[in-house]
C-alpha cells in the first residue's frame, strides 16, 4: 500500500516539479488520509471484512491510532465471542492488547492519537461501561482521548 500511496509523490518529483512540490503533494496526501473520515472507512473495512460472530452476530471493529495512518501507525481489533457472551471480549481491549505487543517491541512505546469504533449498528452507540473503564485506564492513553 505505501508504493501506491508514495507514487503521487515520485510522479511529481520525476515530472520536473521538483522535491519541494514532491513533499507538499506528500503533506497534502498524509493530511487527507489522517482525516477522521478516513479513520473510520478503514475500520469501517476491518469490520465488513470479518465474519459475524456466532452468538450475537454484532461485529465491532476498534482501530487505534498512533500517529500516521500513510505511515501505518495504528493497531486495531475486533470483537470476539466464544459460546456464550459472559466469555466474549470487546474489540477495545482487543486492539488495546495489540497495542500493548507493539509496545514491547519498542524502546518509546507509542501513544494512542485517537480510537476509532466501527459497529453493525444502524445508529451510534457507546462502548460498554467495561471498555470505557480500560480505555480510560490505559497507561498509553489519556483520558482526553
Amino acid at each position: 500500500r505505501r508504493r501506491s500511496i508514495m507514487r503521487p509523490a515520485a510522479k511529481a518529483a520525476a515530472a520536473g516539479l521538483g522535491a519541494a512540490a514532491a513533499a507538499w503533494l506528500f503533506q497534502r496526501l498524509e493530511a487527507y488520509l489522517d482525516s477522521d473520515d478516513c479513520w473510520l472507512a478503514l475500520a469501517d473495512r476491518l469490520r465488513r471484512a470479518q465474519t459475524p460472530p456466532s452468538q450475537s452476530s454484532f461485529r465491532v471493529s476498534c482501530v487505534l491510532a498512533l500517529g500516521s495512518r500513510i505511515r501505518g501507525e495504528y493497531v486495531a481489533g475486533c470483537n470476539v465471542e466464544a459460546n456464550n457472551l459472559g466469555n466474549s471480549v470487546c474489540a477495545e481491549r482487543i486492539a488495546f492488547g495489540a497495542l500493548q505487543m507493539d509496545n514491547a517491541k519498542r524502546r518509546r512505546p507509542r501513544r494512542v492519537v485517537a480510537v476509532y469504533i466501527v459497529c453493525d449498528a444502524e445508529s451510534p452507540i457507546t462502548s460498554g461501561l467495561l471498555c470505557r473503564e480500560f480505555m480510560y485506564s490505559s497507561q498509553w492513553c489519556d483520558p482526553s482521548t
